[in-house]
Formats: structure tokens, sequence, C-alpha cells
């Protein structure tokens, strides 16, 4: 047990990242960039394409850097209506 127990713990430990420590000033013009190639990103893809390019931070700091960046695309994006598949009745038996 004691070997499998510090494995599992070591593996528990390395695999812990901590948050990134970049500046606003960073994490916005990194956002500036990822949005000029791709425009209609939102929160979610946002923090996918942070992960790939090895920035981890929290979703907080995201949704706030993107609404300094681009406060008209949040609220469009905010505003936009989804639409809903509409079903038909099935005839009663």
């Amino acid at each position: 047990m004691g070997d499998n127990f510090a494995k599992s713990i070591a593996f528990t430990l390395s695999c812990r990242t901590g948050y990134g420590s970049i500046s606003d000033e960073h994490l916005d013009t990194v956002i500036n960039t990822i949005l000029a190639e791709f425009s209609e990103t939102g929160y979610k893809r946002m923090t996918g394409f942070l992960k790939e390019r090895g920035f981890v931070l929290q979703q907080n700091r995201i949704r706030q850097a993107m609404r300094r960046v681009n406060p008209e695309g949040v609220c469009s994006r905010a505003r936009a209506k989804i639409t809903l598949h509409k079903y038909k009745k099935l005839p009663s038996c």
C-alpha cells in the first residue's frame, strides 16, 4: 500500500496546476489576437483557445477581459435569440 499510495499522492500533486499569473494587459492582448482570427468567440471557446496557448485562468478573469476588449461582441451574443426546434404533434390514437 505504501508504494501505490506514494505514487497516487505524487500523481495528484503533479496534476494540480495553479492558475496563471498573467497581467490584465497581456491577457487583453492575447484575447485581441484570438478575436482577430475568431471574431464570434464566446467565453467557453475562448477558455479553450487560451488553454491551447498554455494559459490556465479563472473563468471570471476571462469574462472580465472579454468585456474590456470586446464589449459590443459580448452584448450581441447575450442578446442573440435562441430559436428552439418546434416539434410536430403526433396524431392521437
